[in-house]
């Protein structure tokens, strides 16, 4: 997947989200939409690039990871 963006178009977006998230406070209420708005930031799609919620397996049981990106 090759996305290509003028650094001033990625700015101004970087921008836009930082403004979104300014007054987020509730971490785990807002971590897919933080990381949605990431991937818009940089023209990526997070359906394709990220998986919410994974399983992941820890020594003291299961807990869940928020978002995982594969490669």
């Amino acid at each position: 997947m090759t996305v290509t963006h003028k650094r001033a178009e990625i700015l101004s977006r970087a921008n836009q989200f930082a403004k979104e998230f300014t007054d987020a406070h509730y971490e785990m209420g807002e971590a897919q939409n933080f990381i949605r708005g990431l991937c818009d930031v940089f023209g990526f799609s997070s359906k394709r690039l990220v998986s919410f919620e994974n399983r992941v397996r820890k020594l003291d049981g299961q807990r869940f990871c928020s978002a995982y990106t594969y490669g």
